[in-house]
């Protein structure tokens, strides 16, 4: 048995979850046992690396996630293109790491995403350049300006040509910007809060510039950057000189539902509750159980586990069952945790 997927039951749901795209968790540890996951697994399940198209064809019958599906590394575009009675999802598609120029270029007549075309990582400089002015590609210069092929080299060189519509607030943000870019350039009109949360921007570099009258952070992009960890935030409550942004902290990546629920009665910590709901953390277990009784106070108890089961299951309850993302939006939020408890038994 893979000492990981113990992993999985050993820890809280909230946890988890996350677990089950990992390359050790086989498709035959799950099929063993998926008569024990709910609908929703099937949206890790969907981005497991070791699921193949093989096993999706051979399981018609299961809740996959064709968001995932269409966006997986191993679903090429030939699966894509020979099995159109599947339901592709394109704007995942457009974003498939198997996409490649050739592929988008020889063929015109799909529904591409040009946002995600334009930041995608196999398309570079020279396929946007050389195809810049063909009215069938809808070149978008937010997404160009992210593109992880766009060194500062490139920007710079073409900061001025009027054709380039450079976005400078994604070019802020950038996964090729640098710190010693951005000192070396001061000059350039950077985006500071774009700057204060770009990923190769530490907290150690904030900190030690702080003071610098050249530099203008921007407290709402360093409150988010993915590199602000609790800890850090935690540690340095108290000074002044840190103008921390709540809302921009409940939008940080690295805030869980414990750390929100251990701090759920500290003073000192203003949660923007909306903002949480929308948090790259925001996974079923979050918004059907801890959302619920933290944000919503509908429901004044935890739901049971076996309850939603049923309730959210497509299979159990073909009717009226709640597709998990809209759980918050659903009446089901306005029942007692005895009223649910009811459905089950009655669906039993």
């Amino acid at each position: 048995m893979c000492a990981l997927w113990d992993l999985v039951y050993e820890y809280p749901k909230a946890q988890r979850l996350t677990l089950i795209p990992d390359s050790n968790i086989t498709w035959e540890i799950i099929g063993v046992n998926i008569g024990s996951l709910g609908c929703w697994w099937f949206h890790y399940i969907s981005q497991n690396s070791n699921i193949t198209w093989e096993i999706i064809k051979d399981n018609p019958d299961y809740p996959w996630n064709w968001d995932c599906i269409s966006a997986h590394k191993n679903i090429t575009w030939e699966i894509i293109k020979d099995n159109p009675e599947y339901p592709w999802k394109p704007y995942n598609v457009s974003q498939n790491p198997n996409i490649t120029w050739e592929i988008v270029n020889d063929n015109p007549d799909y529904p591409w995403y040009w946002y995600q075309i334009s930041q995608h990582p196999n398309i570079t400089w020279e396929n946007i350049k050389v195809n810049l002015d063909n009215p069938n590609y809808y070149w978008n210069w937010d997404a160009i300006s992210l593109n992880p092929n766009i060194t500062w080299e490139i920007i710079k060189t073409n900061l001025d040509n009027p054709k380039y519509k450079w976005n400078l607030g994604n070019i802020s943000r950038n996964p090729n910007i640098t710190w010693e870019i951005i000192k070396d350039n001061l000059d350039h009109d950077w985006d500071w809060y774009n700057i204060s949360r770009n990923p190769n921007i530490t907290w150690e570099i904030i900190r030690d510039n702080l003071d610098n009258p050249d530099y203008f952070w921007n407290w709402y992009g360093i409150s988010q950057n993915s590199n602000i960890t609790w800890e850090i935030i935690k540690a340095n409550l108290d000074n002044p000189k840190y103008r921390w942004t709540w809302c921009s902290i409940s939008s940080n990546p690295n805030i869980t539902p414990k750390i929100i629920k251990d701090n759920i009665n500290n003073k000192k910590c203003g949660w923007d509750f909306e903002l949480i709901a929308g948090n790259i953390m925001d996974q079923p277990y979050y918004k059907s159980k801890f959302y619920k009784k933290y944000l919503s106070n509908k429901i004044t108890d935890v739901i049971f586990e076996d309850i939603i089961k049923i309730v959210c299951h497509p299979i159990s309850n073909p009717e009226n069952y709640i597709a998990i993302g809209d759980l918050e939006n659903h009446p089901c939020s306005n029942l007692t945790k005895r009223e649910l408890q009811e459905i089950y038994e009655n669906s039993e």
